[in-house]
């Protein structure tokens, strides 16, 4: 006996030794085709200012790029993080739906007592029993693809889940690029409310030194003093604005307590140029969220599959060792035993709720597909309203480009004409106005532009490319 409890628990041991190694390895091939995160990619060597940042933060005065802060934020936004740990829930279930090929083991002992009346009329006897030990193993033999089929539908899933990673991603790219041009902007505000400080400091000096020689009178320098103050006022709203866009850009990148660091870039006009046609041929191509849904409608359809095998049985064997103890009050003895054998579970007796399991996948596969043709739809407006606001934008930096050189033509002449005393200061502060406004609206299509280009990536699923 006890030779063969030894055999018995020694094969057991090496069967649940193996098999954490079997469903490493069946997750290893799963693990070939993860996409792989920007980020997963730096190297410290390759990128030292980058992998410092993505270990210790963002350092003081520090200077960044664009593509600096998306890999920040891929690092450290708290939406991706859980987007990330969400497939893995899905990867974990890819492995669940698999452990159902591997055998079950299980080890119990317990205590029973009979007083039946069988043994009360025969024997007027009772009997207890003390399972010493019960150790048996359980091994799926064939279930007519019910297994594969719920782990072919748990790695659709998974797929879904990991465009949904994508899409998310996709969609923090692109607040971080609105959120670094918004800052740029910010930027670009305060150092032109900066000049026209100074420029009105010099017209006040200006004007101070035309009443002294009596060339101008005192409300030339009280015009002065009120345009420089409300330059400064101005230039503090400025500064404002480039402090509440420091916080938008660092919330973005998952930092809102980051220090204070600079930035590499200006809005700049780089010209681009794309067909409707084309990108949104992309869209379909590359839209994360859409291959999502279609991969969802998919899964689904394989979930009526699924549940149309319920009407087939399940062939499964097993085998097992017990050790018990019989005690009566006669006598008492300790018996071994053993058990093998194949079983048949075949599910006829409730028709009636595979039925409405099949009803309930077919419903869902119709839902999907609704949701997939939805999102279709609105991808198409997406993609359209993205492409015209970009053609508005293209065509706007160019005349925005020409009001600038006329504006800065006629604040120059309204200049020089007050420095040789034949201009008057309302005509300078209508000049200096319109000049501000010029600069700051050609800036605004900038942003504008950069902000249109940023969505065109957004929509066609392209914007970390």
């Amino acid at each position: 006996m006890k030779i063969k409890l030894s055999i018995l628990l020694i094969f057991a041991a090496l069967m649940l030794h193996a098999l954490p190694l079997k469903a490493q390895e069946a997750e290893l091939k799963d693990d070939e085709n993860r996409p792989k995160l920007e980020t997963e990619e730096i190297k410290p060597e390759e990128d030292d200012e980058i992998s410092r940042i993505l270990r210790s933060g963002i350092e003081e005065n520090q200077y960044l790029a664009l593509d600096n802060c998306l890999k920040i934020a891929i690092v450290n936004n708290p939406t991706i993080r859980a987007a990330i740990s969400n497939t893995e829930v899905y990867r974990n279930r890819v492995g669940k739906a698999r452990a159902e090929y591997f055998p079950r083991f299980n080890v119990s002992n317990g205590y029973d007592y009979n007083n039946q009346a069988t043994f009360a009329a025969l024997f007027d006897i009772d009997v207890s029993n003390f399972d010493i030990l019960n150790i048996g193993i359980s091994q799926l033999i064939y279930d007519f693809g019910k297994t594969g089929t719920d782990i072919d539908i748990q790695k659709t899933n998974l797929k879904a889940e990991k465009e949904t990673l994508q899409a998310t991603i996709n969609d923090i790219a692109f607040n971080v690029k609105q959120a670094y041009f918004n800052l740029l902007l910010a930027f670009h505000r305060q150092d032109v409310m900066m000049e026209s400080v100074n420029q009105f400091i010099q017209l006040l000096d200006q004007a101070k030194a035309f009443y002294e020689v009596g060339s101008k009178p005192k409300i030339d320098v009280l015009t002065a003093e009120v345009n420089l103050s409300n330059s400064k006022l101005a230039l503090i709203k400025a500064k404002n604005q480039v402090e509440i866009a420091f916080a938008t850009l660092n919330n973005t990148m998952g930092l809102p307590e980051s220090p204070a660091y600079r930035l590499k870039d200006k809005l700049r006009y780089v010209e681009e140029d794309f067909k409707f046609n084309e990108i949104i041929q992309t869209a379909y191509e590359k839209r994360p969220d859409y291959k999502s849904a279609v991969l969802k409608v998919e899964a689904s359809k394989k979930e009526i599959k699924l549940a149309k095998k319920d009407y087939f049985p399940t062939i499964a064997g097993g085998a097992g060792f017990n050790l018990t103890s019989f005690d009566t009050e006669i006598d008492s003895n300790i018996d071994e035993g053993w058990r093998a054998g194949v079983s048949l579970d075949l599910p006829i007796l409730n028709p009636y709720l595979v039925h409405k399991k099949i009803n309930e996948a077919k419903a869902s596969f119709e839902k999907e597909t609704s949701d997939a043709l939805a999102l279709k739809n609105d991808l198409y407006y997406q993609v359209k309203e993205a492409y015209n606001e970009f053609i508005e934008a293209k065509s706007s930096v160019p005349a925005s480009e020409v009001a600038l050189k006329q504006a800065e033509e006629n604040y120059e002449l309204a200049k020089g004409r007050y420095e040789v005393g034949v201009g008057d200061p309302i005509e300078l502060k209508d000049a200096e106005l319109t000049y501000r406004s010029a600069k700051l609206a050609y800036y605004e299509t900038l942003y504008d532009y950069n902000v249109a280009l940023a969505k065109i990536e957004n929509v066609t699923g392209t914007g970390l490319n």
